[in-house]
């Protein structure tokens, strides 16, 4: 089972990491009417835009890291 949630950690943190080199607007230009429904709205528009990017990095490398400790230790 351990195995399984580190595919899929690692999964989600390379799409998440191929949207934000790809540009995707929905993933790192949403827009800010969305910001009460929508995380990276939200980000948007309180802290700058370039909060969607760097979060959606974080998030990315973070399951991708979490994703190899679960397949290399689980």
């Amino acid at each position: 089972m351990n195995k399984l949630c580190g595919i899929i950690g690692l999964l989600l943190g390379g799409f998440l990491l191929w949207g934000v080199k790809q540009k995707w607007r929905w993933l790192v230009d949403p827009s800010e009417d969305l910001s009460p429904f929508y995380s990276q709205a939200f980000l948007k528009s309180y802290f700058g835009p370039d909060a969607p990017r760097i979060f959606a990095k974080f998030l990315g490398i973070g399951a991708i890291v979490l994703g190899s400790v679960f397949i290399l230790f689980g």
